[in-house]
């Protein structure tokens, strides 16, 4: 990718104003680990609160379209499995608090922008993306069941179990966010399906 001709890498801190010229923009930035987004939970809601701001006020420029990835927002979830229709279950003050109420603060964003200035927007939750060579010791429960499998340690199961989770491969996640960056303008968020030519609510 890094010789692709019209690849261009730049390094930038979505928390600080960016001026490109773009198409679309995908702003899935924020450390996803516990491990990582809790060493600097005030960075954490800045990159999800600033950053979207500022990636919203590029897309209001320059990008035809915005995509947004969030899933944290059902926060610890009383539903299982979660509708889209569901508004979540959020602590505002523990340890998570700056992934979780970050990313429903970015949501708000999104549509406030969408219903303010027009903005055409996507919001996407995709499940826990995986993929090979990712960080052993991110503290998320793929790698953390790898590294005990493979050292030959029992696997950690923490809460009582009944926990669920959904896991995507990464490669898939990144065919549904671009489907979804392809999908017509009325389609802005999880839940929304295209029936006789209308945008309806699933």
């Amino acid at each position: 990718m890094l010789t692709e001709p019209r690849f261009e890498f730049v390094r930038h801190d979505v928390t600080f104003p960016l001026y490109v010229e773009v198409d679309q923009i995908y702003h899935l930035a924020c450390p996803a680990s516990p491990v990582h987004y809790q060493r600097d939970p005030v960075q954490t809601t800045k990159t999800c609160v600033v950053g979207s701001l500022n990636m919203l006020g590029l897309a209001s420029g320059w990008a035809r379209r915005s995509c947004s990835r969030r899933l944290e927002v059902y926060g610890d979830p009383a539903v299982h499995p979660q509708p889209e229709s569901y508004w979540g279950n959020v602590n505002p003050i523990g340890p998570r608090s700056c992934y979780d109420e970050g990313k429903r603060a970015a949501e708000t964003l999104f549509f406030d922008y969408h219903r303010q200035h027009g903005l055409a927007i996507k919001v996407a939750r995709s499940s826990t993306p995986t993929v090979r060579g990712c960080n052993p010791n991110d503290g998320r429960v793929v790698s953390s069941f790898i590294v005990a499998a493979l050292s030959g340690r029992p696997l950690a199961l923490h809460g009582d179990g009944s926990q669920t989770r959904s896991f995507c491969y990464v490669d898939d996640t990144v065919e549904g966010l671009i489907r979804m960056m392809g999908s017509p303008r009325g389609v802005t968020r999880p839940g929304q399906h295209r029936q006789s030519g209308r945008v309806h609510d699933a």
